[in-house]
């Protein structure tokens, strides 16, 4: 089975719970191209307008004044640096907190220097503490060296956005390992998802084999509770720990078939793509 095929079933839950306590969100989704295959991308099989229009996706972002909180994600925004640029420019004097998110590959010093100032966190793609398990996953071979001396000159937060799967992040010092390269690094905090199946009919107790629960790691560390799965999808399924000063961010993001369409309740989110069009929710291509 191929990346591409593996991740036909896998998209956001039916219902948001996550924003209806949220700030809100808006999400641009500046471009669709990626080197990377991560299997469980959400973002694959998304909407692909063919085309880059920064004005337009400036002005659709200004004009929503109501949404402060911006994350621009792809694709790959770095590999149209100048372009991504040109829009941070456009956007930073209206908007309090913006995001950038990224697999890391490309970034270098030069970038993180144009980048301060303009983002107020980079979320990097990291889905293991292992290097080689880690090019794996993502499919390039990010190097850990490269990312922490880009970091280095960062001014602004960092984080890892880590989504944990049991082929990779099965051992009992998964959480520590992790821990000291956040360390190591110099990144902040560690955005974790828990992946989990439901079928049309909503049920809770089924995993997909793929995916494991987030929440034992932390409970043997004796830093969060134990809380059932249903608890955790009708709550929304954020908790927000410290653990030797990484913030930790924990959620469970519901997967759902095809056939069913994203809600986002009380008006919390919404998507500028790349030509500037707005839309409430996400929208997936036909994968037929």
């Amino acid at each position: 089975m191929t990346p591409n095929q593996q991740v036909r079933n896998l998209i956001p839950a039916k219902t948001c719970t996550c924003s209806i306590e949220a700030p809100l969100l808006q999400q641009i989704k500046f471009c669709n191209d990626c080197p990377g295959y991560c299997e469980f991308c959400i973002d694959r099989g998304n909407r692909n307008p063919g085309k880059m229009d920064i004005i337009a996706m400036a002005n659709a972002s200004i004009k929503a004044n109501q949404f402060q909180l911006v994350d621009v994600t792809g694709g790959e925004p770095l590999l149209h640096f100048e372009k991504l640029l040109e829009l941070l420019r456009m956007i930073r004097p209206h908007k309090e907190k913006i995001i950038l998110n990224t697999n890391g590959y490309f970034l270098t010093p030069k970038m993180v220097h144009e980048l301060n100032g303009l983002i107020d966190e980079l979320r990097i793609a990291l889905h293991h503490y292992d290097e080689s398990l880690n090019a794996e996953t993502i499919g390039l071979p990010i190097r850990f060296d490269k990312v922490k001396t880009a970091l280095s000159v960062k001014k602004f937060e960092a984080t890892f956005n880590m989504v944990v799967t049991k082929k990779w992040c099965n051992d009992s010092e998964f959480i520590e390992k992790l821990t000291e390269l956040c360390h190591e690094l110099q990144v902040d905090g560690c955005r974790i998802s828990e992946v989990k199946y439901i079928g049309l009919n909503h049920g809770y107790e089924e995993y997909d084999p793929n995916w494991i629960p987030l929440y034992p790691f932390f409970e043997k560390l004796n830093i969060i509770k134990p809380k059932s799965s249903k608890e955790l999808i009708l709550t929304g399924c954020i908790d927000v720990v410290y653990y030797k000063d990484i913030k930790f961010h924990l959620k469970r993001l519901c997967g759902y078939k095809l056939e069913q369409s994203i809600q986002y309740p009380h008006d919390t989110f919404m998507v500028i793509y790349s030509d500037g069009l707005v839309a409430k929710n996400w929208i997936y291509e036909n994968f037929n």
